[in-house]
């Protein structure tokens, strides 16, 4: 019998919304206080736990059965490999990498198809920011 790490984590937002992260290795999952924090090998995303509803792992991309949430919105999907990568963006929506402290990191468009790559270079602790998520991530 074989077994098979999740490929993607879906967080289910308070307000219905859901967003996927695609997975190299198999996520830990931990709670503080006030977050949610979910660790793949050097990557941190951490939610605060009053957005979020539920977490999914699945070995399926759920997005693509769904293709639009809340309207006109699509779903994105996110992942970390020295670049961050978005699928399922709106096209021209605008995807922007923070310090904590509030200074702009790098910034870049969705294309037509609606995806987006931004380089992250050096470690830290990062805020992601769409029109529709906000999303803290640590990279090692």
């Amino acid at each position: 019998m074989a077994v098979h790490a999740a490929n993607y984590v879906t967080v289910s937002g308070a307000d219905g919304s859901k967003t996927s992260f695609r997975l190299d290795v198999r996520p830990e999952v931990t709670f503080t206080a006030t977050s949610l924090v979910m660790t793949a090998g050097d990557d941190v995303v951490e939610y605060p736990i009053t957005d979020y509803r539920s977490f999914t792992l699945t070995d399926d991309n759920e997005s693509t059965a769904v293709t639009k949430v809340n309207g006109d919105t699509p779903k994105a999907i996110f992942s970390f490999d020295g670049t961050l990568h978005g699928e399922g963006l709106k096209a021209g929506s605008r995807v922007s990498i923070y310090t904590t402290n509030g200074q702009t990191v790098a910034s870049a468009t969705a294309s037509a198809t609606g995806t987006v790559d931004i380089p992250l270079n050096g470690r830290g602790v990062y805020i992601v920011r769409t029109p529709e998520k906000s999303f803290k991530i640590i990279k090692k």
